[in-house]
């Protein structure tokens, strides 16, 4: 099967095939299992073969129908690491999986059996041991080896045991075998990025999604502005979305997509050191999706999508998958629909419906103009002490409250980035106390059921006219009055 996937991203056989070659990968790739570690499951012993330290393993050797694999000791055991560590010849410049290439030299390092099959042997073709499903060689410290012949699954229990120079068969629990039947690729972490522990965990700076489907990037950036201990304001997320929109973020919805990629973890690897050839039968030139995460130590990663392709999982559930490359790993990988949040993302998924978020304590002053009237707020001190004026003479500070609440009503309801004509309805310009450009929110009229809100100059969404008609406006006249606010509309 490895063959025809190699045959297949070579670009020899059409797009077609390569999606063919990467279902079956995908059927064959099962579980990074290292269950055959545990000693539960094995059963009774009747037979011990031979028994060493795993630790004295210095190489294992491996033939089997995938291609094998060789291992070899790193480092010997310590007294400050009590286990010896191994690698993988070939495969050394690719980051493994420790957990399970840390099996091997246990699973060979001693053996027992679970049943006498059958003593002196004449017809090892009917436990599949004449042609075996896994050859391995185990080489120890004392210079002794050890050569296994894996058959077939028993229909009891096991699978079929034998060593080479002798000729009596057993059954051997499944579980310490599993690991000998796979090819060198399956110890390969499918882990782009780990995830880091919290005292080195960056911060995003930026991530910016690209897709085929869309003509405009979506663009989230880290707010600063939350690094300041006295800054109350937008919401609880760490980051604003700046394109195609400005707009606050819901941190729930949103942090799977600006932290998504810590712990990005493909399904299969298709095929190891891809070429230029590989990646365009792939799509990789011509993505579906590309994501950029750029972070605060200098460090930019990137996540290209490119072709997609159907398959039916072994549960018998139709899915879909997508080829990926993740740059700096030189793998051509498969990721599962559901594990790369940015592929159908939305702006409106996770944006919050807060136009305004500045804090009312932090604002120096607040113009609201409508077509035939501007009154302006002036505000100073901090919630302790905070006074308010209108046109310079103070005014209560419980009603402006109440406007301002009333404001913060202003719904983001839907994505709107067309250019919009004529003059608006009304304008709000907020500056802050701790200075910086202000906050300009217009609200424009689009027809008699929807009103657009523009930020600083720029479209962004909209809503239904109904606030603009039965909330703004009125409260707006009712500034000055003794009526409640409308907060309904």
């Amino acid at each position: 099967m490895n063959k025809t996937v190699k045959g297949i991203v070579g670009g020899t056989i059409c797009l077609a095939l390569l999606v063919g070659g990467f279902v079956a990968l995908k059927l064959y790739d099962k579980s990074n299992d290292d269950s055959s570690n545990d000693d539960s499951l094995i059963a009774e012993e009747s037979h011990t073969f031979y028994e060493h330290d795993s630790n004295e393993v210095n190489r294992v050797e491996v033939s089997n129908e995938q291609g094998g694999y060789v291992l070899y000791r790193t480092a010997e055991a310590t007294d400050e690491n009590s286990k010896a560590t191994y690698s993988i010849e070939g495969i050394e410049k690719y980051n493994l999986n420790d957990a399970i290439v840390s099996t091997i030299a246990n699973n060979c390092s001693s053996l027992n059996a679970l049943e006498l099959i059958e003593e002196n042997s004449t017809d090892l073709s009917q436990y599949g041991l004449d042609n075996p499903v896994a050859e391995v060689t185990v080489y120890f410290d004392d210079d002794t080896s050890e050569t296994l012949l894996i058959g077939n699954n028993s229909p009891v229990d096991g699978v079929y045991f034998k060593l080479s120079d002798e000729d009596d068969v057993y059954t051997v629990n499944s579980n310490p075998m599993y690991v000998f039947t796979k090819n060198k690729d399956y110890f390969i972490s499918k882990v782009c990025l780990e995830t880091p522990d919290d005292d080195n965990y960056p911060i995003v700076e930026n991530l910016t999604v690209e897709r085929s489907d869309i003509d405009y990037k979506i663009v989230l950036e880290y707010d600063h502005r939350a690094d300041d201990e006295n800054y109350i304001g937008g919401t609880s997320a760490s980051h604003i979305m700046t394109s195609p929109v400005y707009a606050y973020l819901n941190v729930e919805n949103s942090e799977k997509i600006t932290h998504g990629m810590f712990g990005l973890t493909a399904d299969s690897i298709v095929k190891l050191s891809p070429t230029k050839e590989d990646l365009e039968v792939a799509g990789i030139n011509e993505p579906t999706c590309k994501v950029t995460m750029s972070c605060d130590d200098g460090k930019t990663y990137t996540l290209t999508l490119g072709n997609s392709y159907d398959y039916t999982s072994e549960d018998g559930n139709n899915s879909t998958s997508y080829l990926g490359y993740f740059d700096g790993i030189d793998i051509l990988f498969s990721f599962t629909e559901g594990s790369i949040p940015w592929l159908n993302l939305k702006p409106m998924d996770i944006t919050s419906q807060i136009v305004f978020g500045n804090y009312i304590y932090d604002i120096s002053d607040m113009t609201i103009k409508t077509k035939d009237k501007t009154l302006k707020f002036e505000g100073s001190g901090t919630a302790d002490d905070y006074s308010i004026k209108l046109d310079g003479k103070d005014f209560d500070l419980n009603r402006y409250k109440s406007f301002y609440q009333a404001l913060l009503k202003a719904p983001a309801e839907e994505l709107y980035i067309d250019k919009v004509s004529g003059e608006p309805e009304v304008t709000v310009t907020i500056n802050l106390q701790s200075g910086g450009d202000p906050d300009v929110i217009e609200f424009y009229r689009l027809n008699d059921r929807k009103c657009v809100i523009v930020h600083n100059g720029t479209p962004s969404f909209a809503c239904r006219s109904s606030f603009l008609d039965k909330s703004l406006l009125p409260n707006i006249e009712n500034i000055q009055g003794t009526d409640d606010f409308v907060t309904n509309w």
